[in-house]
């Protein structure tokens, strides 16, 4: 068999991976690239592969960076199965017609400053069309129900503790009359993690597949991070200031309207109105809500004595545009959060706009923000910062709280890994940016003495069944030379005349926009027909 790495390999998103068998072509989730413009950039090029090709797809869970390429890959051929859990499912309903809204909504927006300049037209990604077909092909698969995800592959999800639905697999792969086993894949969750139960673990495998986005860090305490967040709480309090916490809405929202709940409850911090910004995030509350069959204990616990953790006096969930206006002029001490978790997107950026100059505002950072993000820059201490086209000081206060975080850090990662290690499996860290993912490796062979492959963006580990064990040629993308690289660089170049083109005014220099434009028309004709070479 073949494991090739299209994504999540030497960064953090747009994971998908490929498993090639004599049975079918297996991927394991269809991501977005997020964060630097070189990584979004990966976004519009071709597949390096031919979609129609791949026999099925399992998404791991609904998070953008695992699922959002889903409707492209059907855009362009692929018809085949989409294995999920029902949870994950119902929140790709939501995650993925959201996207493909933002797709549509900004390639309108570019092609309006592109028809000012006489400009050919850009095509969004995909579309609302492109994402109900995506969803059409969508077969919910509960938690430890075996499944055949190809004639030769068959599945079983368990609950790997990231957000809700999350799972990771077990993979059995027979070729050639034997049998190996393949675990991992997604992301892996925190213990003890409010709401969700805590992520499964079995106790043998040939090849696992994990993510190393804390690879070199660990998190801080429960103790240690909810006397924190009531430090800076109590200090919002005091001022009468504004808590600004830009959140996703999947899983970093609902663990905050749970946390805050809980401190409430234990009068660890006076109340003050909390306001969830975000249409999304209210829906995906509702399905959180609705799956408390996938709650922890202490959960379970609230439930049944009489307390909603998603629903109390203190959560007002907004609603229409104008609602989101108004929280502006509202008086502190109060809480809003808004997605996006990473500041690039979403009403969050109409709220730090309206606020981040300010002294009473606090930037609380509740997850992990990926280079080239405002997110990252308030983390890194930004003085000044421009959204939405105006240059802003910086004078709110940002807090960054890791243990908030849904993955697991460096030790839980180890500590998950130790359950293996008697069947002495090949390990593969994708999903963490290289000086993680490297460090990572280096803890796992110091402490578990297991074998570790750190694959770069399109790599292929060529994986010979033996009756001994496995055997692993490494095929390094670099060293191809071929379609890939070129389809690569042409695109590059792409990007680079966009760039030039933007900055050109037609009225003033007709004969330079008339020439580029020619050119990029050549470019791109090139790049069709290397579409078309697999």
């Amino acid at each position: 068999m073949q494991l090739a790495f299209h994504g999540a390999a030497g960064a953090v998103t747009g994971s998908n991976h490929l498993i090639e068998t004599d049975g079918g072509i297996l991927m394991i989730d269809c991501g977005m690239f997020q964060g630097q413009k070189e990584l979004r950039n990966r976004n519009s090029l071709p597949f390096s592969y031919t979609p129609r090709d791949v026999s099925a797809v399992i998404i791991t869970h609904a998070h953008i960076d695992h699922s959002g390429r889903l409707p492209k890959l059907v855009k362009e051929g692929f018809r085949g199965p989409v294995y999920a859990t029902p949870a994950c499912v119902e929140l790709l309903k939501i995650l993925l017609l959201d996207s493909a809204h933002i797709q549509s909504t900004d390639c309108e927006y570019e092609n309006k400053k592109r028809k000012r300049k006489g400009l050919a037209p850009l095509e969004p990604l995909y579309t609302e069309e492109d994402a109900e077909k995506a969803l059409g092909l969508l077969k919910p698969i509960d938690y430890h129900r075996e499944f055949r995800a190809l004639d030769n592959v068959s599945a079983v999800f368990h609950d790997a503790g990231h957000i809700m639905g999350s799972c990771f697999l077990e993979l059995s792969i027979t070729e050639n009359g034997i049998t190996r086993t393949l675990v991992g894949g997604g992301d892996l969750g925190r213990s003890h993690q409010a709401l969700i139960g805590d992520p499964e673990v079995r106790d043998r495998a040939d090849m696992i597949m994990i993510e190393s986005t804390y690879g070199n860090r660990r998190h801080k305490t429960e103790e240690d991070t909810n006397t924190e967040l009531i430090g800076i709480l109590k200090t919002v309090v005091a001022g009468k200031g504004t808590l600004l916490i830009p959140a996703f809405a999947v899983g970093r929202t609902q663990e905050m309207i749970y946390r805050l709940f809980e401190l409430s409850e234990s009068s660890s911090i006076p109340r003050m109105p909390v306001y969830v910004d975000s249409p999304m995030a209210r829906e995906v509350t509702r399905i959180y809500a609705a799956h408390n069959d996938l709650y922890d204990q202490k959960t379970l616990e609230y439930v049944r004595r009489g307390k909603n953790p998603l629903s109390n006096p203190d959560i007002h969930f907004v609603e229409s545009i104008e609602e989101s206006i108004r929280l502006n002029t509202v008086p502190g001490p109060k809480i809003i959060i808004s997605a996006s978790g990473m500041c690039d997107a979403g009403r969050v950026l109409h709220h730090l706009k309206h606020n981040i100059w300010k002294k009473d505002c606090h930037i609380l950072i509740v997850g992990f923000q990926a280079e080239g993000t405002l997110g990252r820059r308030l983390v890194d201490g930004a003085k000044r910062v421009t959204i939405l086209g105006d240059s802003i000081q910086v004078n709110a206060q940002t807090h960054t709280i890791g243990g908030l975080s849904a993955h697991a850090d460096r030790d839980e990662m180890l500590a998950w890994l130790k359950f293996y290690r008697g069947s002495q499996p090949k390990v593969f860290i994708v999903h963490g940016d290289p000086p993680a993912s490297k460090a990572f490796g280096e803890s796992i062979q110091a402490e578990l003495g297991l074998e570790c492959f750190i694959p770069q963006w399109h790599d292929t580990a060529n994986i010979t069944f033996t009756p001994n064990g496995l055997d692993i040629s490494w095929q390094q993308a670099n060293a191809d030379t071929g379609v890939q690289e070129q389809r690569e660089r042409l695109a590059g170049l792409c990007a680079m005349i966009d760039a030039h083109l933007q900055g050109v005014s037609a009225e003033q220099d007709g004969g330079s926009a008339a020439f580029l434009e020619k050119l990029n028309i050549a470019v791109n004709d090139i790049l069709e027909e290397l579409r078309n070479t697999r």
